[in-house]
C-alpha cells in the first residue's frame, strides 16, 4: 500500500474547509438540460448531477457506450421522463458504471422498449441504489427492470426501490437476465399484464442470481408467470443463495420461480415467506410449474412458509404433493429455527435480535458486513447520524473493509461549530484506521469522510451531533 503524501493530505483538508461548510443544493432537473462530465485520471467520467448523468446517456444513445463512469454525489432526476443508458440491444452500455454507493432518485420512464435506469447492459453496473416508477402501455411488451431492462453483463450490489407496473417482462432489478446479478436487494413493487414477473428479473434466460433478496409484492395478471425471484427460469440458469419476502400472486405462481422451464437449471439453498396466491392453474411455495418432462432434481434446498394461515393448500412445486425433505414448507418458527440456518448454507446467518433487518428471518452474511465501525468510548454506533453529550470523548474509525478504492483511500475526522466553521481535523495513516480524543462543546457536529485519490466521496458521511 503506498504512502499517503503530505501534500494529498493537505488538499484533502482544503477541500474539506471550502467545500463541507457550505452545502448548495442544486435546482431540479428540467428533464432536458444536458452538461458533459469531467473524467479523472483513470479516463473515467465523473458524474455529479442529473444533467451530467443525462449527457451521458444522450451519448450512448445512437450506438451505445464503452466508457466508465463513477457518480460522485446523489442524483434526483425529478421525475422527469428519463431515457435509459444504452437505449436498446443495437446500443447497449457495455462499460463499467460504478455507483460508488450513491442514489439516484426520481427514476420515470414510460414506454421505453427496454426500460429501467439503464436499458440493454452488457458491461458492468455496481454500487447503486435506484428509486422512482416504471410504466409500459404500449402495444408490445418490453423489458423492465430497476437496474436495466435486460442484463446480459454484470449487474452487482445494487438495490432497487422502483415500482414497475404495465406490460412488461419486468423485475426489480433486470426486466430479463442473461447474465449475473450478484449480492443485489429488490425492494420495489412488480405487476404487469403482459409477460413475465419476478422479485429480482422477470425471465432468467441462462446466467445466473445469487446472494440477492426480493423484499417487493410481485403480480402477474396475464397468463405469464409471477415468481419471488423470477417469473420464468429456463436454460441453464443457476439460482442460489436467495430468498423472497414479498407477496406473489398470478395464474402461474411461486414463491422463488413461477415456471421452471428447463431440466438443466439450478435452484439451489433458497427459502420464500411470503404469501403465494394462485389466480389460475398452478401455485407452488418454492416454484409454481414445471415444464413438460421437467422434474424437480435441479431444486434442491429450497423452502417456503407454510402454516394454517398461509400457504396452507400449497406444496413446495405445482400441486403434485411431491415435497422431499430439502424441498418443503416451514412454519414461521422453523424457518427462524438456528438448525435451518444452517440447512441454509454458509451464505446465510441469523437476523440480528435487537435490530432486525428481516423479522427475524434469515439474512444473508454481506447484509450485515460492516463497511465501517466507528465507536463512542468504546460503544459501536448503529447508525450513521448520532447525538452525544459534550465533554471529552474518544472515537475511533475503521474503514478497512470499505471496498471501493481501499488502496487508495483517506479516512478524515473533522469538527464543526455553529456556524460551519472548521474546528478541528484529524488525517487517517494509510491503515484507514483513525483515533481522536477531544473535548467536544455542545452544538459541535463531528463529520466523518473517507476520500479516494480523485477526492470523491466512496461513502455516506457519517455525522456526530454533540448537545
Amino acid at each position: 500500500m503506498k504512502n499517503i503524501k503530505l501534500t494529498s493530505l493537505l488538499v484533502s483538508a482544503c477541500i474539506l474547509i471550502g467545500v463541507f461548510p457550505s452545502i448548495v443544493f442544486a435546482d431540479d432537473w428540467n428533464g432536458a438540460a444536458k452538461t458533459e462530465p469531467q473524467k479523472n485520471d483513470h479516463g473515467a467520467y465523473v458524474i455529479t448531477s442529473a444533467e451530467e448523468l443525462a449527457w451521458f446517456s444522450d451519448s450512448a444513445s445512437f450506438s451505445g457506450s464503452s466508457e466508465n463512469a463513477i457518480l460522485a454525489s446523489n442524483i434526483d432526476l425529478s421525475g422527469k421522463e428519463w431515457t435509459p443508458i444504452g437505449k436498446s440491444n443495437y446500443a447497449p452500455y457495455s462499460g463499467n458504471f460504478d455507483g460508488n454507493g450513491h442514489t439516484i432518485s426520481g427514476l420515470k420512464t414510460t414506454n421505453a422498449a427496454y426500460a429501467g435506469l439503464f436499458g440493454y447492459v452488457t458491461g458492468t453496473v455496481s454500487n447503486l441504489t435506484v428509486t422512482g416508477e416504471i410504466t409500459y402501455i404500449g402495444y408490445n411488451t418490453c423489458y423492465a427492470g430497476g437496474i436495466a431492462g435486460y442484463n446480459i453483463g454484470a449487474i452487482e450490489n445494487c438495490i432497487s426501490e422502483t415500482n414497475i407496473s404495465g406490460k412488461a417482462t419486468g423485475g426489480g432489478i433486470s426486466g430479463t437476465n442473461e447474465g449475473s446479478v450478484t449480492g443485489c436487494i429488490n425492494k420495489g413493487n412488480i405487476s404487469g399484464s403482459s409477460g413475465d414477473i419476478g422479485g429480482i428479473t422477470g425471465s432468467a434466460k441462462g446466467g445466473s442470481i445469487s446472494l440477492c433478496a426480493n423484499y417487493g409484492n410481485a403480480e402477474s395478471t396475464s397468463y405469464s408467470y409471477a415468481g419471488g425471484i423470477a417469473g420464468r427460469i429456463q436454460g441453464s440458469a443457476v439460482i442460489e443463495n436467495v430468498y423472497s419476502m414479498g407477496n406473489i400472486k398470478g395464474k402461474y405462481t411461486g414463491g422463488i420461480a413461477g415456471y421452471v422451464y428447463s431440466s438443466s437449471v439450478c435452484i439451489n439453498n433458497a427459502y420464500a415467506a411470503g404469501k403465494v396466491t394462485c389466480t389460475g392453474s398452478y401455485a407452488g411455495g418454492v416454484a409454481g410449474q414445471t415444464g413438460y418432462n421437467v422434474s424437480a432434481a435441479g431444486i434442491t434446498n429450497c423452502y417456503f412458509l407454510k402454516s394454517d394461515t398461509i400457504n396452507s393448500d400449497i406444496y413446495a412445486v405445482q400441486k403434485s404433493g411431491n415435497d422431499r425433505d430439502d424441498l418443503c414448507g416451514k412454519t414461521d418458527t422453523e424457518l427462524k429455527s438456528a438448525e435451518f440456518i444452517v440447512s441454509l448454507g454458509g451464505a446465510f446467518e441469523a437476523d440480528d435480535t435487537e435490530n432486525p433487518i428481516n423479522n427475524g428471518y434469515p439474512i444473508l452474511k454481506w447484509q450485515t458486513k460492516p463497511e465501517r465501525i466507528i465507536s463512542i468510548d468504546g460503544e459501536i454506533l448503529k447508525k450513521e447520524d448520532a447525538l452525544i453529550n459534550s465533554g471529552v470523548h474518544r472515537i475511533d474509525a475503521d474503514y478497512s473493509q470499505v471496498g471501493a478504492n481501499i488502496e487508495k483511500g483517506l479516512l478524515t475526522l473533522a469538527v464543526y461549530t455553529e456556524n460551519d466553521s472548521l474546528e478541528k481535523i484529524w488525517l487517517s495513516s494509510e491503515a484507514h484506521t483513525l483515533s481522536a480524543e477531544y473535548n467536544f462543546s455542545a452544538g459541535t457536529i463531528i463529520k466523518l469522510f473517507f476520500w479516494n485519490d480523485d477526492f470523491l466521496s466512496v461513502c455516506a458521511p457519517v455525522q456526530i451531533n454533540v448537545q
